[in-house]
């Protein structure tokens, strides 16, 4: 699956926990916020009280898949706005910038 379709099944009420819970594994997997997996859940457990491999409130799910979700939304936009900027160097007749920020 999908990022966003994990996302969605994290929010979605008519799913049980279990599918939640593991939707939201997935969705870690797709894109860890820090690190890698295990960085970003510890992050997701000191945050938002996340428990690993217990039934967690779907509230707390919901926090952590919108965290996540805005955080990919937030690295996006940098990355377009690079993207922009090369565009833009480039158009001007400019070398395109060395950087290793990918």
């Amino acid at each position: 699956m999908s990022f966003h379709n994990e996302i969605a099944n994290v929010k979605n009420e008519s799913k049980p926990n279990g599918i939640r819970y593991m939707s939201l594994k997935h969705a870690i997997g797709l894109h860890p916020v820090i690190g890698g997996f295990g960085e970003t859940w510890n992050l997701l457990e000191n945050k938002f009280g996340l428990k690993e491999g217990e039934n967690n409130e779907a509230s707390i799910l919901v926090k952590c898949a919108e965290f996540i979700e805005t955080d990919r939304a937030a690295l996006q936009e940098v990355k377009d706005a690079h993207e922009k900027y090369i565009k833009c160097r480039v158009k001007l007749g400019l070398p395109k910038p060395k950087c290793n920020c990918e």
